[in-house]
């Protein structure tokens, strides 16, 4: 075949293990594709017929699809494929651009989708070389697994590769090539190569995909984090469910590791399970806060006192405790004081529903889904007996949401259902029930459960915001919009409001885009002039984040100091945490004030005490300060008592070096100055 008659503006974009990559127009499709030559070493071993039937059945919406296989007038051969538009990670990698947590998630489910199906061909399909520049994120946010090893491709015939990515390869895969090598160097030839029959396997594409992951977190894949890089990672803490998948992807064994693609996928579902601190960090990731329903005390009142034998007084000290405990949690008290409040009320009253609520929304407030859980089933539903229709409609609903939090849809669906039971006349039910189904994919039920919530007098403002969820799952941006700003207008609810400007913000989620974070940023800066002072620091602290990644994507130290100055007035409003804090401190490192980095880390531990987190913090902002220092000036004694401290804690913590990836990272480091005899 001609090339030059059915192919134009051929350009080389690429190369790999299995051959060379070029884009060019396709005359008679008009449009662009990819063609793929295959190296000249390997084509006497491709059986063309069995590639293409296997490669051209291939139909996935995170693959691009194999047109066909050509031999040029030269006698090369070329697959053809879709030309996938977007950009390879490696490219956004090498660019600066990091991912934050939720993103490596999501991309972390794709891959295992992806390998899930190819794995589960007859024959399999290997992959052979995942790494990010074989993997391209197309606008719609979504991942595209390209380029495929073909001589892993066939069924029953292995054709050595005589490359690897290095530091994306399994060791297993790394031995084999090496070992070719070796018998080529002894002058045995290619045909006679003594070779394994099962190398690589599904779980080498499992390693490689755990590199992968690693690399989207720290820039370069274990083991290269420090080859032009900086040695400070982004200012993520760590998830431990997120580092207990890619450890487990890692392991140097293939046996210790995922033994397949479904396996590996079952635990991606279980990260935000199996990770309690991650989830505190997250606010309202698309799924909703339970409404403290307004006059919850004047009910709990009315009910109390219809109570027989219960003196008045009693009952009006009861519920004085109840608002005093709904003060403390809306005002943001230590909860120090609003457990005593709560156990002064339970001795009182232990029947009653109004101190369990509560504490069970504090908890939920506060991001503890696992504690509400625990807290609702073992202290709360075995006494609901005791409890009006409403009020055990109050405590399934939160129920529903706290397993919501927690990733268990299934059971989340089953508590709504009972809910909407004891409370049908409570439209937020319906409404967030919708949401709930819309995130499981049941489009056509969130929409009757909607049609429910307009049955309900005064619905309006929450069925325009569940109605503005939905349309922005299913990527109706318009109609989403619409509703968002439609529900602004009505709502008399200030958590409605607070909830409507957070989720119109989210549908320009891009991080990689500098338009669609300032869209973001101006929406979030209306609603923190325009919701209640109480659900500013939820404003604040999605606003904050948003100034992060856009600093990062543009490097302006301007937009860093806005992202300073909101976590600032967070803690000027008393709702800060340890990662407020971290955060600002990971901040002034990023613009290169080291000063004020030092006083930040040196107030946590005093704030909060010794943490290794906060020693590794200061180690690795140690590394910066004399980096940036002539070599005659330096000296590393500080940063090696600030790594032998958060050492001795992390140890004392944990017990397993393995379990933070920042602390794996800082060994890297203490092993680079080391053998660079700087200590």
């Amino acid at each position: 075949m001609d090339l030059q008659n059915t192919y134009t503006d051929m350009v080389e974009i690429g190369s790999g293990g299995g051959g060379t990559i070029f884009r060019a127009y396709h005359v008679r499709m008009q449009k662009y594709v990819v063609l793929k030559k295959i190296h000249d070493r390997l084509q006497g071993n491709v059986d063309i017929r069995a590639e293409l039937d296997i490669l051209k059945n291939l139909r996935h919406s995170f693959l691009p699809t194999v047109l066909d296989f050509i031999e040029d007038t030269n006698g090369s051969i070329y697959t053809v494929m879709d030309y996938i538009p977007g950009e390879s990670f490696e490219s956004m990698l090498l660019r600066g651009v990091r991912f934050r947590q939720a993103q490596v998630v999501k991309y972390a489910r794709q891959l295992g989708e992806v390998l899930s199906y190819l794995h589960s061909r007859k024959p399999a399909v290997i992959h052979g070389d995942i790494k990010p520049a074989n993997i391209m994120l197309t606008p719609q946010d979504d991942i595209c697994l390209i380029d495929f090893n073909i001589s892993q491709v066939q069924n029953g015939s292995h054709t050595p590769n005589l490359g690897y990515s290095a530091g994306y390869a399994a060791p297993e895969q790394v031995a084999v090539v090496e070992n070719f090598k070796r018998q080529l160097a002894a002058g045995i030839s290619l045909n006679a190569l003594s070779m394994p029959s099962d190398i690589p396997d599904e779980r080498s594409d499992i390693y490689s995909v755990g590199a992968t992951l690693y690399a989207m977190l720290f820039g370069a894949a274990p083991g290269y984090a420090g080859g032009g890089q900086t040695l400070s990672p982004d200012s993520v803490e760590l998830s431990e469910g997120l580092v207990s998948l890619i450890n487990r992807c890692l392991e140097a064994d293939p046996g210790d590791r995922f033994r397949s693609a479904e396996a590996y996928l079952k635990a991606v579902a279980n990260i935000t399970k199996v990770d309690i601190r991650y989830r505190r960090l997250v606010f309202r990731q698309n799924i909703s806060l339970v409404i403290c329903i307004v006059g919850m005390a004047i009910c709990i009142i009315a009910a109390a006192i219809g109570r027989e034998q219960m003196g008045q007084e009693q009952v009006m000290a009861y519920n004085a405790l109840v608002e005093q405990m709904d003060d403390a949690r809306t005002d943001g008290s230590a909860p120090d004081e609003l457990d005593d409040l709560f156990a002064q009320a339970v001795e009182m009253f232990p029947e009653y529903a109004g101190a369990y609520y509560q504490k069970a929304l504090f908890l939920y407030q506060s991001g503890q889904y696992e504690e509400t859980i625990d807290f609702i089933s073992d202290e709360v539903l075995t006494k609901n007996d005791a409890f009006s229709g409403a009020e055990t409609g109050d405590i399934y609903f939160l129920l529903a949401n706290a397993y919501l939090e927690s990733g268990d849809a299934d059971t989340a669906l089953t508590y709504y259902r009972t809910a909407v039971k004891y409370s049908p006349g409570e439209s937020i039910y319906y409404a967030d029930y919708a949401i709930a189904l819309a995130h499981s994919g049941d489009l056509s039920k969130a929409e009757k459960m909607l049609e429910k919530a307009v049955t309900v007098e005064g619905a309006d403002d929450r069925v325009l915001l569940a109605q503005g969820e939905i349309h922005g799952i299913q990527g109706d941006t318009d109609d989403a919009i619409s509703c968002f700003q439609e529900c602004l207008d009505i709502t008399e609810d200030e958590y409605i409001r607070l909830r409507a400007y957070i989720m119109w913000s989210r549908l320009y989620d891009d991080t990689t885009d500098a338009d669609q974070l300032s869209r973001r940023a101006s929406i979030l800066e209306e609603g923190e002039k325009d919701v209640a002072d109480s659900y500013q620091s939820f404003i604040l602290e999605e606003l904050a984040q948003v100034y992060i990644d856009w600093g990062t994507l543009t490097g302006s130290g301007t937009i860093y100091e806005q992202a300073i100055d909101k976590l600032d007035t967070v803690v000027s409003l008393g709702w800060d945490t340890y990662l407020t804090h971290s955060n600002i401190g990971i901040l002034y490192e990023k613009m290169g004030r080291y000063d004020d980095a030092l006083a930040e880390y040196t107030a946590m531990l005093n704030d909060y005490g010794e943490d290794y987190r906060t020693y590794k913090r200061l180690a690795f902002l140690e590394v910066n300060v004399q980096a940036a220092k002539d070599n005659q000036d330096r000296s590393y004694d500080r940063f090696l008592e600030y790594y032998d401290k958060a050492q001795e804690l992390f140890e004392e913590r944990s017990g397993n070096t393995d379990d933070d990836m920042e602390m794996q990272l800082l060994e890297q480091v203490y092993g680079q100055l080391r053998d660079g005899a700087w200590f």
